[in-house]
């Protein structure tokens, strides 16, 4: 079988090019989903994903807005977090909607950075055509840091329709590169 090379960050940008064409857009504001969906999908192929909590900040150059752990009265079955799906390298986060929908930012849907490599409580950083950046940030710690996780049932689900996709989109066969690794050969499940 002959197996196509991608790189992980062209895998993530792939999966999230096709991300809310295959998970139901109803969806885009629950970032504990969207994190394990991606992290389910990531370790399908083979390559290691967490689930990470974070606080997302969109930085104009008149305001700072922040999405998760802002200090809000407990609310029943609302967390006061944010989540986002990382590998060593990326962070993947599936739920910006929040700027668009709490303050009228314009943001894109998905957001791909690279992780920082130094010891930090920054994770990572993003710039937007419009001049704001986004910027992810370590939790902060809390009792509430860790949220219920959504239905394993209805994740995998998910999940497994994004799988099914993606498989289709690489029909030979597909192999990513982790860096530091050599080219691993990923799974391929039957149909």
């Amino acid at each position: 079988m002959k197996f196509e090379k991608i790189s992980t960050l062209n895998f993530l940008q792939t999966i999230g090019n096709i991300y809310f064409q295959v998970v139901p857009e109803k969806y885009k504001i629950y970032c504990i989903l969207n994190a394990q969906i991606c992290q389910e999908v990531l370790r399908h192929f083979d390559i290691p994903a967490i689930f990470l909590p974070a606080q997302l900040w969109c930085v104009t150059e008149k305001h700072n807005y922040v999405v998760g752990f802002t200090g809000g009265a407990p609310q029943e079955n609302i967390w006061d977090g944010h989540a986002v799906c990382a590998t060593s390298d990326y962070i993947f986060d599936a739920s910006l909607t929040h700027f668009r929908k709490e303050y009228g930012l314009d943001v894109p849907d998905i957001a791909i950075c690279e992780r920082f490599r130094i010891p930090s409580h920054v994770l990572g950083r993003q710039d937007l055509p419009s001049g704001a950046r986004l910027w992810w940030y370590d939790a902060p710690t809390l009792p509430h840091r860790h949220p219920v996780m959504e239905d394993v049932a209805m994740v995998k689900a998910l999940a497994a329709d994004l799988i099914h996709h993606l498989e289709q989109m690489f029909p030979v066969g597909l192999a990513t590169e982790v860096p530091g690794e050599p080219i691993v050969q990923l799974p391929r499940t039957a149909a």
